[in-house]
C-alpha cells in the first residue's frame, strides 16, 4: 500500500509540474503578445473615403466606405492570430467647432495578421453614420479615430498596449460630392411601408446595404440627444471628408442607424436527378413525397438543409445537424437518391439596455441555436407597437456565427411605453421587451442670474431627449412671484431638446431672491420632473458719475484735449476722488485721478497727446464706487509731406529757384515744421543754400540749426527759396522735405553761366525773309526760326496772317538775355515764316 501511495505521489508531482510548465508557457506567450502595439510595426495608408451621400437631412443614414492598407515595416516580436481595430466616427462643425458622435463603435478584424517585414493586409470599412437628433445645420468634417486595438492568440482577445509613437496617417483627399449616392446606398424610407407577415414595423425590403455597427451600451445621458461617448480614444484621428447637414424636412419615421437588410431570394428546388443505373444497385423511382429536394448519392445538398431517406433507411451513427452545416442519412447501397429538408433553427432575442429615454438608442442581439450556414441566415424583425421605434426589417447572421446585432432608435413619447420586439426564423420566434420613458428636464438655467430691476433675463429649459410630435409643455412657476413676469408654460417644439422664455423683472426697493421652477408632469404617473434656478433682482442704483467728456474728442498728436467729469450730486466734505484709467496710455500724458472739490459736481483734467504715425483711439475710463463711465479720444498723426516741387527746375548758377512743400492736411495749431536738406554731393560743394525759417550753415558745420520752414496753422503748404551758386559744369541736386516720418524729394539742375552770343540769319527784323536765330546767355541756350501764327476762327485753327519774327538785341536784357521776338501783321498774309509780297 505504501508503494502505491509513493507511486501516486510521484505521479502527482510530475503531473503538477507539467501543468505548471504548460501554464507558464501560455502565460509567457500571452504576455509576449501584449508587449507591442501593431501600429508601431506597420505603415498604414488610406484611400480617399467615399460617402453614400453628402447632403444629409435630419434622420438620414449615410455610409462611409474607407479602404486601408498596412505594410509591416519590421518583424513583430510575437505572433497574433488576428487583430481587431475599434473605431469611432464623429462630425466636427466647421463654424462652431462642436463635435457630434455619428457612430461610437465600429470594428474591423484583420485575420490572418501578417507577422514578417513586408507583410501586407488590406481592409474595407463600410460604416453606417447618423447625426443625433437636434444637431445644428452646417458643414461638418467627418473624423475617424481608432479607440482601441485588440490582439488574439490561443488564449483569446486582449487589448494591445498604446502606441509609443502613433504614426501620422496619410491625410485623405476630400471626396467629391456625388450627384447620386454611391454604393452602398441607403434605402429611402417608404411613406407607407408594407408590413411583413408578422406584426411590427418593417417596410418593403430594399437592396442589401452594409452590415450595421454595434454602438456602445446606451445609458441615460445628461444630454438627451447623444449617446454616451467612450473613454479617451487610443488615437489616431483622421479627417476623412466633409458633408452638409440640415435638420429640415425630417422623416416622419426616423430610419434606424443601420439600413434594413433584405432577404435573399429563396433557393428554388431543382428537378430531381435520377441516379445512374449500375449493375450493383437497384434503380428506384424518384422520391416525390420528400419535404425538401433530392440529389444523387455522393452529392451535397443546399446549405441549411438536412437529409431524409426513404423507408427502410437508417442513419449513420454519430451524425449531428447544426445550423450552418448539413448532413445526410445514408441508406442501403441500392438507394441512389438522398432527400434534403430544411433544418429547424431555434432563435432567441435580447435587447440592451431594456429601458431607455425616448430619442436614445438600444442594441438588439439575435442568437441562433447553431451557426449560420454558408451565405448567412436572415432573421426577420418586427415590433409591437412600431410607431415609437425604428429597426431594420431583418438582420443577417454571418456564415459560421451564431449571433447578429441591429440598432434600435427610439422616437419621442408622451408617456411610458412598453414595446415588444420580435425576431422570427421559420417557425421559431424570439422576443424581448423594451421600455421607452418620456423626456425629463435635465437642466434649467436663468441668464443672467443677477439683474437690476426692470431689466430682462432669459430662462433656458433642456430636456433629456427630443420633444414628441405636438411639442412638450413645461410648467413654469416662481416664489416669490410678484417681482417678475413670465409665461405659465413653455412649449418645446417637436424634435427639439431645448426652449427659452423671457423673464421681465419689476421695480424693487431692496434685493429679492426668486426661485424659478421648470417641471414636466409625466402622463404615466404622478411623478414630476423638475429643475430650479435662482434669480436675484437688485434695485436700480443711483449712478455716482453722470457724464465724462473730452473736448475736442479728436486731436492731432502733440495737441492737448480737456476731460470733464460730472457727478450725480455735489462732492462731500473733503472732495470726491475719481480714478482715471486709459487704454492705451502710452500715447498721452494725463493724471491717474481727479478730485472734485467739496460742494461741486464737476472737475476738468488736461490730456497731453503724443505724436503718432497712425490714428489711435484711446479709451478713457472714470471709476467711482465700482461704477464706470467711458469716453473715446482719437489722436491723429501730424499731416504728412505729400508733395515737393521746385520752380524753375533748371537755373544758371547764381540764380534762385523756389521750393513748395504740400501737406496731406491742414497744419495743426502752432504750425507744422518741415525739415529741409539737400543731397550730400550738393552740400559738399556748397552749390545751394536753402533759405527757410532758419538758414543753412556751411557744409562743414555740424552744429544746428538745420534749414526748416513752418507751415502755418490751418494751411496745407509753404514755400522756401533755393539760392544757387555758380558752377563750372551742370550739377543735379536733390532737395528733400521731411515731416512726421514722411518725406518728398525734387530735382534741381544748376547750369554754368554762358557767354552772351546771338546770330540771326535774316539780319534782324526782316519780315520778308524767313530767318533762323541761335543765342546763348545766362538763361541758357536757344535756337528758333521765324514762323507764321495760326488762330481759332470758331471752327478750326487757321492762318492769321501774323508773323512771329525773332531778332538779336543790341543791348542784353537785365537777366542777360540776348534775343527777343515780335508779332507782325503781314499786309498780304504770311507763309513759311515770311510775309507774302503784294
Amino acid at each position: 500500500m505504501k508503494q502505491i501511495n509513493n507511486y501516486l505521489n510521484s505521479k502527482f508531482v510530475w503531473l503538477a509540474a507539467l501543468i505548471l510548465i504548460i501554464s507558464a508557457s501560455f502565460f509567457l506567450v500571452h504576455l509576449s503578445l501584449a508587449v507591442y502595439s501593431p501600429i508601431d510595426y506597420f505603415k498604414i495608408t488610406y484611400e480617399p473615403a467615399t460617402f453614400s451621400k453628402t447632403e444629409i437631412i435630419n434622420g438620414d443614414i449615410f455610409n462611409a466606405t474607407i479602404k486601408s492598407r498596412g505594410v509591416a515595416i519590421r518583424d513583430t516580436p510575437s505572433s497574433a492570430d488576428a487583430v481587431r481595430f475599434s473605431y469611432r466616427y464623429t462630425a466636427n462643425n466647421k463654424a462652431t467647432g462642436e463635435e457630434l458622435v455619428l457612430n461610437s463603435f465600429y470594428t474591423v478584424t484583420v485575420e490572418p495578421f501578417p507577422q514578417k517585414q513586408g507583410g501586407i493586409y488590406e481592409t474595407t470599412n463600410v460604416a453606417s453614420l447618423q447625426f443625433p437628433s437636434g444637431s445644428k445645420a452646417g458643414d461638418y468634417m467627418i473624423i475617424e479615430e481608432i479607440t482601441n486595438i485588440e490582439m488574439k492568440d490561443q488564449l483569446g482577445w486582449q487589448d494591445a498596449p498604446k502606441s509609443s509613437k502613433p504614426p501620422e496617417p496619410i491625410k485623405p483627399l476630400e471626396p467629391t460630392k456625388p450627384s447620386a449616392p454611391t454604393q452602398p446606398s441607403v434605402p429611402t424610407q417608404p411613406s407607407a411601408p408594407t408590413q411583413p407577415s408578422g406584426t411590427g414595423g418593417g417596410g418593403t425590403e430594399p437592396s442589401k446595404p452594409p452590415e450595421p455597427t454595434r454602438p456602445p451600451e446606451p445609458t441615460r445621458p445628461s444630454e438627451p440627444t447623444r449617446p454616451p461617448e467612450p473613454s479617451a480614444p487610443a488615437g489616431p484621428r483622421r479627417k476623412i471628408g466633409t458633408v452638409t447637414y440640415s435638420p429640415e424636412k425630417p422623416n416622419l419615421v426616423q430610419p434606424s442607424i443601420s439600413a434594413p437588410i433584405p432577404e435573399p431570394a429563396p433557393i428554388s428546388s431543382p428537378e430531381p436527378i435520377s441516379a445512374p443505373t449500375t449493375s450493383k444497385s437497384k434503380q428506384l423511382p424518384v422520391q416525390t413525397s420528400c419535404l425538401g429536394i433530392c440529389v444523387p448519392v455522393g452529392q451535397s445538398g443546399p446549405s441549411g438543409m438536412m437529409s431524409q431517406g426513404t423507408s427502410g433507411c437508417k442513419s449513420v451513427p454519430g451524425n449531428s445537424y447544426r445550423c450552418g452545416f448539413f448532413g445526410w442519412q445514408t441508406c442501403y447501397n441500392y438507394i441512389s437518391q438522398i432527400c434534403y429538408v430544411p433544418i429547424p433553427i431555434p432563435v432567441t432575442l435580447t435587447v440592451s439596455p431594456t429601458t431607455v429615454v425616448n430619442g436614445t438608442f438600444a442594441v438588439g442581439t439575435v442568437t441562433l441555436g447553431s451557426p449560420a450556414s454558408i451565405g448567412g441566415q436572415i432573421v426577420k424583425l418586427s415590433a409591437i407597437p412600431n410607431a415609437s421605434i425604428n429597426i431594420p426589417a431583418s438582420v443577417t447572421v454571418k456564415a459560421g456565427e451564431t449571433s447578429g446585432i441591429f440598432n434600435i432608435s427610439t422616437n419621442a413619447v408622451n408617456a411610458l411605453l412598453n414595446v415588444t420586439i420580435k425576431a422570427k426564423l421559420g417557425n421559431y420566434e424570439g422576443s424581448a421587451p423594451l421600455t421607452i420613458n418620456p423626456a425629463t428636464v435635465s437642466a434649467f438655467t436663468v441668464s443672467p442670474n443677477v439683474v437690476i430691476n426692470d431689466t430682462p433675463a432669459v430662462g433656458t429649459v433642456i430636456l433629456s431627449s427630443p420633444a414628441p410630435a405636438g411639442g412638450r409643455a413645461v410648467l413654469l412657476s416662481a416664489v416669490p412671484s410678484d417681482s417678475l413676469a413670465f409665461p405659465a408654460r413653455l412649449i418645446i417644439k417637436a424634435g427639439e431638446t431645448s426652449g427659452t422664455f423671457d423673464i421681465q423683472t419689476k421695480k424693487v426697493s431692496s434685493p429679492v431672491n426668486v426661485t424659478i421652477t421648470a417641471g414636466l408632469l409625466n402622463l404615466s404617473s404622478t411623478d414630476s420632473s423638475s429643475k430650479t434656478a435662482q434669480l436675484i433682482i437688485n434695485p436700480t442704483p443711483a449712478p455716482p458719475i453722470t457724464a465724462l467728456i473730452v473736448s475736442p474728442p479728436s486731436v492731432i498728436g502733440r495737441v492737448s484735449s480737456v476731460g470733464t467729469i460730472t457727478l450725480s450730486k455735489p462732492a462731500p466734505s473733503g472732495g470726491q476722488l475719481v480714478r482715471l484709467t486709459y487704454y492705451a496710455q502710452g500715447y498721452l500724458n494725463a493724471p491717474n485721478s481727479i478730485r472734485v472739490k467739496a460742494g461741486e459736481i464737476s472737475a476738468n483734467f488736461n490730456i497731453k497727446t503724443k505724436a503718432v504715425d497712425l490714428p489711435v483711439n484711446v479709451t478713457i475710463t472714470a471709476t467711482l464706487n465700482d461704477f464706470q463711465k467711458t469716453v473715446l479720444l482719437t489722436i491723429n498723426p501730424l499731416p504728412a509731406v505729400s508733395a515737393l516741387t521746385v520752380s524753375p527746375v533748371s537755373v544758371v548758377g547764381g540764380a534762385v529757384s523756389v521750393g513748395t512743400v504740400t501737406l496731406s492736411g491742414p497744419a495743426p495749431a502752432g504750425g507744422q515744421v518741415i525739415q529741409l536738406s539737400a543731397d550730400t554731393y550738393a552740400d559738399a560743394y556748397n552749390n545751394v543754400s536753402l533759405l527757410g525759417d532758419t538758414p543753412q550753415t556751411s557744409w562743414y558745420s555740424w552744429s544746428p540749426p538745420r534749414p526748416q520752414i513752418t507751415v502755418k496753422a490751418g494751411e496745407t503748404s509753404g514755400t522756401f527759396k533755393i539760392q544757387t551758386n555758380k558752377v563750372g559744369s551742370s550739377v543735379s541736386t536733390t532737395i528733400t522735405a521731411t515731416a512726421n516720418n514722411s518725406k518728398q524729394t525734387a530735382k534741381l539742375t544748376i547750369n554754368p553761366a554762358l557767354i552772351a552770343t546771338c546770330t540771326d540769319s535774316d539780319g534782324g527784323k526782316n519780315y520778308a525773309v524767313k530767318g533762323s536765330l541761335n543765342a546763348s546767355d545766362p538763361t541758357g541756350r536757344f535756337s528758333g526760326i521765324d514762323n507764321c501764327q495760326n488762330g481759332w476762327n470758331g471752327k478750326e485753327y487757321a492762318p492769321t496772317g501774323e508773323l512771329n519774327e525773332l531778332y538779336c538785341l543790341s543791348t542784353p536784357k537785365p537777366n542777360g538775355g540776348t534775343f527777343d521776338s515780335v508779332k507782325y501783321k503781314c499786309p498780304n498774309g504770311c507763309s513759311d515764316g515770311a510775309c507774302l509780297p503784294k
